[in-house]
């Protein structure tokens, strides 16, 4: 019958048929049976054949419309899963590749994460322009090098990822990363960047730890982490301590958060001693974490921490605010020549947040721009030697003081001493703390004293532990010290004893 014709149809070519019954059974029943059969339309006999026209005209619109919205919705759901700018699949097709993979049994496969060093701040520094011409750069290599069989996905950012099947083994899987990082060479396809393009991997290998598709990636990426804290063009291999770790790295990072909002960050303040006339000429200050179950917690447990989840923006922005405050006060209280050092961190540089947030420190505060030393690393200003030389200059035109923390531990090249606004070097601890039992140690600090005397730089020697200590220094010609021989960083109510007690008595240190 023409019903079970309609059934056939539909099950052979789907939705994408138009059918019109035409039938001389003109009962409400037909009517249902055929439309239940898969009909579109149903005509009764005698048929008027312009009506008929215009039936079959108005199903071939449809028939087009739907074969239009059936593209449409293949199209969306291939970009779905692809990267507007690279055309690679994404990480959401990466994962359903991987589950698929895991569906079918096929558990000796792992993941490699890549990713371009310093990725965001050369998109912040040159503009997404170029940053989306590194990416394709990038995507183009590892096209080549990935080897036969392995899916290259565009994750997020700076970011690609590898899905490696047949890997049995974390020596196959290491093998398989040197050799990406051993034929990465860039230089020949991207030429608009002087710098050299190094990339990071993070790799993970199915185990009988693996708990699904998702966890895979996510200890690919824990591995990845761990090769961008060393720095160097490297992989890491994922291990199971490392989400110990990670778990550690996750509950700290909420802990400051949380922290920041209930006031738990306080400042201390250790005294910088003038060897000249041997009184506090002024101080470092240094953030501490009074947490209120475990007490202060030691700067080296969540500093790293703040550095690599951003929250050091939040916290440098504090320490600014408190301490041009605390300085205005100090001021105002009549303490004169007296300088309160700030660090700078590197990411904040990165970022390019940092003038904005030490201007607007100063205006909220109302602080003398004099009163305030800002002390960034020598890998802060290197990063972008021309935009940090035009910014320390703004900061010297107003009178603020530039010292380069940690002298001799960064950048080599010596030649920016004589090319940037600075006004003081911090020699760092590691090797005031050698000099007087090593001779290279004191010869180097000695040099580091000589050279910043003739560039007309102040030096002030950090870690000073002993009185000979600060002699020897004195000696040798150094400005300043600062550390245990005159006193650990303190808080607020104890610095402004110590300073109370040089005014009254003339105490003298050191």
């Amino acid at each position: 019958s023409g019903y079970e014709v309609a059934r056939q149809i539909r099950a052979d070519y789907a939705d994408w048929v138009p059918i019109i019954f035409v039938s001389g059974n003109a009962g409400a029943d037909d009517l249902v049976q055929g439309i239940g059969a898969g009909g579109d339309d149903y005509l009764f006999k005698p048929i008027n054949t312009d009506i008929l026209k215009a039936k079959i005209m108005a199903m071939q619109r449809i028939a087009e419309m739907r074969n239009q919205l059936t593209d449409i919705n293949a199209q969306l759901a291939r970009q779905a899963e692809q990267d507007r700018l690279t055309k690679l699949p994404n990480r959401d097709k990466c994962l359903r590749d991987l589950e698929q993979l895991w569906d079918q049994g096929n558990l000796k496969f792992a993941v490699i994460k890549i990713a371009i060093k310093d990725f965001r701040y050369l998109n912040n520094l040159f503009g997404s322009v170029l940053g989306d011409e590194l990416l394709i750069c990038v995507r183009d290599i590892l096209l080549k090098i990935k080897g036969d069989g392995v899916g290259l996905y565009r994750a997020t950012g700076g970011e690609f990822a590898l899905v490696v099947p047949s890997v049995e083994t974390l020596d196959e899987l290491a093998t398989h990363c040197g050799r990406l990082l051993h034929d990465f060479d860039p230089s020949k396809q991207f030429s608009n960047f002087s710098g050299r393009i190094c990339i990071y991997l993070g790799a993970s290998l199915v185990s009988e730890y693996t708990q699904n598709p998702e966890s895979l990636l996510q200890e690919a990426q824990i591995a990845l982490t761990e090769t961008k804290g060393r720095k160097i063009q490297e992989y890491t291999l994922f291990e199971a301590q490392m989400r110990e770790k990670r778990d550690q790295f996750i509950h700290v990072r909420e802990e400051l958060r949380d922290a920041l909002n209930r006031g738990e960050f306080e400042l201390y303040y250790q005294p910088q001693v003038d060897l000249e006339t041997k009184r506090i000429q002024g101080a470092e200050a240094l953030i501490r974490w009074n947490h209120p179950e475990r007490g202060l917690v030691p700067p080296l447990e969540f500093i790293p921490v703040a550095e690599e989840s951003g929250i050091i923006l939040d916290l440098t922005r504090w320490v600014l605010q408190q301490a041009c405050s605390q300085a205005r006060d100090w001021h105002e209280r009549g303490w004169e020549n007296f300088t309160l050092g700030v660090n700078l961190s590197a990411r904040h540089f990165e970022y390019g947040l940092v003038e904005q947030d030490v201007e607007l420190a100063l205006e909220s505060t109302g602080v003398l721009p004099r009163f305030i030393e800002l002390e960034l690393t020598e890998s802060a200003v290197f990063k972008d030697k021309r935009s940090a030389s035009n910014l320390l200059q703004r900061w010297n035109d107003q009178g603020i003081r530039i010292a380069i923390d940690d002298f001799g531990t960064g950048y080599s090249n010596l030649s920016y001493l004589a090319e940037l606004p600075l006004h003081k070097l911090k020699i760092d601890q590691s090797f005031v703390r050698g000099f007087t039992s090593s001779k290279k140690h004191r010869i180097l600090v000695q040099t580091i004293i000589m050279l910043a005397r003739t560039l007309g730089l102040k030096t002030i020697a950090e870690g000073v532990e002993t009185s000979h200590m600060a002699n020897t220094l004195s000696a040798l010609g150094c400005n300043a010290i600062q550390g245990y021989v005159v006193s650990k960083p303190i808080p607020l109510e104890s610095f402004e004893s110590l300073i109370a007690d040089q005014l009254l008595s003339g105490t003298r240190f050191a």
